[in-house]
């Protein structure tokens, strides 16, 4: 079948690396001569890029899958990502899927996708560009620089789909986030599975500090900021280069997942409540104005209410910025699915209720002492159709909305904080 209109349509669920890797797989179908559908109008061929980090995730996917089929029923519907690297069997019962390629595959899904389509692209395959140059519909450019987990946490499928930790060549991320900043992006963020972890299986090996010390070197490049980070990884060397006010962002996304010994252990954590506790104290001393932000696992089989407490007494020493809340999902295949104590869903959905109340206050607390401070903030977006204000973020993860007049999306200023709101700080411009 040779498609005349040549239309093409994402759906994303899930992680940075998976948006990424949709952006990798949009580029390849656009230089291609595939036309992006952004609407409701149905397209010739649908990619849904799914997730399985939870039961949710499952259901959101399998929502996707049945639009695109709702959206055309005569469109080549193609499903790849986690879920279906997990759960193949499941995608490809759903009413009219195509292809399924699993998340190991992901690499092979556009030319698998030509050949079943019977479309010849105008260039050989051997001729597609690794990377991304652009990054559809975000202000930064996510970067990928490792992919796969080397953690077990009993409670997370993700090294089932993805597989152990690998690392991208060193010389292959450079070129590409030179290529971003050459196409104006100002401020790129590193993912990864398990970012922490980039380098180790380089020879010569490398880590995150190496890497971001040949990034500061990119002309044009004003801001390189790190997505979530394990405990274990933020080394003495990683919290010294924060601390030097380079082109590193002084903001950690750290999960913690919960804030109980006992908890922790069962949950496969490497880090004790203590070891949290003096990470958070060497980063605050370190760098004071640091912003923090965590994700919270509420529910973990076993969790008592005093284990609960001891989590929210944990981020009360933390002071987040911002806090993900969501409740445990029994997974198939990992070693938390067998576990019989399990918690009530009520009980769960009213405990993530009150976290979330409670994660609110912290951030609030936390702008707070923000007040009065001298930030840059990097604009990115309008907050409403009238275009009276503009928002953006601080390095150290603060939103800021300020008056939008004379103001220009993609540049960087400097402002003054002046009112904690709901969620973001006002500002006014220095």
């Amino acid at each position: 079948m040779n498609y005349r209109k040549k239309t093409v349509k994402f759906y994303t669920l899930g992680c940075k690396v998976n948006q990424y890797e949709t952006q990798e797989i949009r580029e390849q179908f656009l230089k291609a001569g595939f036309k992006e559908i952004q609407d409701t109008q149905p397209a010739d061929v649908y990619i849904i890029n799914t997730c399985t980090v939870t039961q949710k995730a499952d259901k959101e996917s399998l929502y996707y899958i049945r639009l695109a089929h709702r959206q055309n029923p005569q469109g080549f519907v193609v499903v790849t990502g986690c879920l279906a690297q997990l759960d193949r069997e499941i995608c490809k019962e759903q009413a009219g899927v195509s292809l399924v390629v699993p998340q190991q595959q992901k690499p092979q899904l556009f030319k698998k996708v030509l050949q079943k389509i019977h479309f010849k692209p105008p260039y050989s395959f051997s001729n597609l560009q690794s990377g991304i140059s652009f990054f559809y519909g975000h202000s930064r450019a996510f970067v990928k620089v490792q992919d796969g987990c080397n953690n077990l946490c009993s409670y997370c499928r993700v090294p089932l789909a993805r597989g152990r930790s690998r690392s991208r060549p060193l010389k292959e991320i450079v070129e590409e986030v030179r290529r971003l900043t050459d196409a104006g992006y100002k401020e790129i963020v590193l993912t990864g599975i398990c970012l922490g972890s980039y380098g180790r299986d380089l020879k010569p090996k490398e880590d995150i500090v190496s890497l971001i010390e040949n990034f500061e070197k990119i002309d044009g490049l004003i801001r390189i900021r790190l997505s979530s980070i394990e405990a274990q990884d933020i080394t003495a060397h990683l919290i010294k280069k924060i601390a030097e006010k380079s082109k590193l962002c002084r903001h950690l996304h750290i999960p913690i997942q919960s804030g109980d010994d006992k908890i922790l252990s069962r949950m496969g954590r490497s880090f004790k409540r203590s070891q949290y506790l003096e990470l958070f104290n060497k980063l605050r001393t370190a760098v004071p104005e640091i912003g923090l932000t965590t994700d919270v696992m509420v529910g973990f089989p076993g969790e008592t209410e005093q284990n609960f407490q001891n989590t929210i007494s944990l981020l009360e020493q933390m002071l987040p910025l911002r806090c993900h809340i969501f409740g445990f999902s029994a997974r198939a295949a990992t070693k938390a699915y067998c576990m019989k104590d399990t918690i009530e869903v009520d009980k769960i959905k009213a405990r993530s209720g009150y976290l979330r109340q409670i994660a609110r206050q912290l951030s609030h607390k936390y702008l707070r002492c923000c007040i009065g401070f001298c930030q840059e903030v990097l604009l990115e977006s309008y907050t409403d159709s009238s275009r009276r204000y503009v928002q953006g973020y601080t390095d150290t993860y603060i939103n800021v909305h300020l008056a939008a007049k004379k103001l220009k999306l993609n540049d960087i200023v400097k402002v003054k904080l002046v009112e904690v709101k709901d969620g973001f700080m006002q500002a006014s411009l220095l």
